[in-house]
């Protein structure tokens, strides 16, 4: 980057998240020279695990300020004598951490309020050993600086980008696979944005092809990258679904009755607080496993029957 655009890497390139006014005073509007380069920004962290610590202090802004950084390009803070606001801007982040960190680091409240699915996750190994590694191997980097910038001067004109025929038929495709492919617990909510994770992987693939449309290449080089990342979502996040299963299981146990799903969206463990679609996916889960029994009650006045749960006859569970 400091090649293809020496201007926008010299001061659009930042780290040190720790606060959501920090950011937002990297990003800030200016009066005069409006400093147009900062406007866009990658925040660089080398450990994406002292974020995550930041943004759970009480008090801290930081993760709803990344939240409307995703959604939105205008950014602001009411809570200081002078408030500071941020229009137009255009924030990534690009940060590591191990899947030990991840795991004890990102938070149930993170994952629910949709700071982990803004995030694109993709597992990443050592592929070889390299004692004695040197500069770039006679890389050319050359024919890639010119590429990029020839990308950035046509995404600096770029307006709104259509869809080409075919790719438009292509996305509608792979837009329904997205919107019904569901989960169970922390996986689920990891996920949930893959629609607009695909859509905009796409734009950015055309836009580095120089492209005007939407292409299918491009579309098809976005799926193959979620579904990738989605894999890598799995490994990170999929193993702890049988630690929510145990605290799902040893809830019911502690109870003196059987529970519905809406009873569990309501009291039950803080991984369904407020899902009951999403309680009732993992309440029917453990019944089909026999770990659960199903029951139908008549409660109330008007003779409704509710599905409850209760810890299956012979099994104990921890």
């Amino acid at each position: 980057m400091l090649a293809a655009d020496p201007a926008w890497a010299s001061c659009g390139i930042v780290s040190g998240l720790a606060s959501g006014e920090g950011l937002i005073h990297v990003v800030r509007d200016r009066e005069g020279d409006q400093q147009l380069a900062t406007k866009n920004v990658l925040c660089f962290e080398s450990e994406l695990a002292r974020v995550l610590q930041a943004g759970r202090r009480e008090g801290s802004t930081l993760m709803s300020v990344i939240r409307d950084a995703w959604d939105r390009g205008k950014l602001r803070v009411m809570t200081r004598t002078d408030p500071l606001q941020a229009t137009g801007v255009h924030v990534a982040i690009l940060a590591h951490i191990t899947r030990a960190e991840l795991a004890k680091d990102l938070d149930v409240v993170s994952i629910q309020n949709g700071v982990a699915n803004r995030f694109i996750w993709v597992a990443v190994r050592r592929s070889r050993l390299l004692p004695h590694a040197r500069g770039s191997f006679g890389v050319d980097f050359d024919e890639w600086d010119r590429r990029f910038r020839a990308a950035i001067e046509f995404g600096r004109k770029a307006r709104r980008l259509e869809w080409d025929t075919d790719a438009a038929k292509r996305w509608e495709q792979i837009y329904q696979v997205l919107a019904e492919e569901d989960g169970e617990g922390r996986l689920a909510s990891v996920l949930a944005r893959a629609e607009a994770q695909v859509l905009r992987l796409t734009v950015a693939y055309s836009l580095l092809d120089c492209s005007h449309v939407l292409t299918m290449q491009a579309l098809e080089a976005a799926y193959a990258l979620w579904r990738y990342s989605a894999d890598s979502a799995r490994w990170a996040f999929g193993a702890s679904a049988s630690e929510e299963s145990g605290e799902l299981l040893q809830w019911l146990q502690r109870r003196s009755s059987p529970a519905t799903a809406a009873e569990v969206a309501r009291s039950g463990p803080q991984t369904w607080r407020g899902r009951p679609d999403a309680a009732e996916r993992a309440l029917d889960s453990l019944a089909r496993q026999g770990r659960l029994e199903r029951r139908m009650e008549r409660r109330g006045t008007r003779g409704s029957v509710p599905t409850t749960y209760l810890i299956a006859e012979g099994r104990e569970e921890p």
